[in-house]
């Protein structure tokens, strides 16, 4: 018998792809900064001093200012006042008591004639100079260099795993294919070209 149908398988096409498994490990590198800060010296110093006051001294000779010299000419004053009230005073009690007295009015006028001279040694001036004394002073303030420093570590690594896959990719599928490689068939037969009708028994 002619063989009417031809098949024709094509197989499946598998592709795999392996990845294997990685472990990053990063870490940084540790690093220090150093910062100096320079060290200061402060000196300060300040200069003997002699301070000489002459003021009193001045004044004892009869050098003074002109408000000392108006403060002691008002002193005077109100003391020369004084003294004047206690003379008038006692002169009028004197003047009361003329009647036991015969010659009271020559005593006032006697007394009043009277000049008194008061002589005095001394030494000028005789209050001496205010003589004081500022020592000097030096102070000194010293500060040291100074050293910071600043250290970046890190105590653990960073870590980064990718586990191992694997990945299957189809390239090309399965098929079949069926091809009738026979001859047409006609229906009724005698459609066919090549019909040849069969020959008839005539000798029945």
């Amino acid at each position: 018998m002619e063989q009417l149908l031809q098949m024709r398988t094509t197989p499946i096409v598998l592709e795999m792809t392996v990845s294997k498994a990685k472990l990053e490990v990063s870490s940084e590198q540790p690093s220090c900064t150093m910062t100096r800060t320079k060290g200061t010296l402060q000196i300060e110093h300040t200069p003997p001093k002699l301070n000489i006051d002459t003021y009193e001294a001045r004044s004892s000779m009869d050098l003074k200012s002109c408000a000392r010299s108006v403060q002691d000419f008002g002193a005077q004053g109100v003391q020369a006042g004084y003294e004047a009230t206690a003379r008038i005073a006692e002169e009028g009690n004197m003047l009361m008591d003329i009647q036991n007295k015969g010659n009271t009015i020559g005593e006032i006028a006697y007394q009043n004639m009277q000049s008194s001279l008061d002589t005095a040694l001394a030494f000028l001036p005789s209050v001496p100079a205010d003589i004081s004394w500022d020592p000097q002073q030096l102070n000194m303030q010293y500060e040291m260099d100074k050293l910071s420093f600043d250290w970046r570590t890190k105590q653990l690594p960073e870590m980064q795993y990718t586990p191992a896959s694997v990945e299957f990719h189809v390239k090309q599928y399965p098929k079949l294919e069926i091809q009738y490689i026979g001859k047409p068939m006609y229906v009724p037969p005698s459609a066919s070209p090549d019909y040849v009708p069969p020959k008839l028994d005539m000798t029945a």
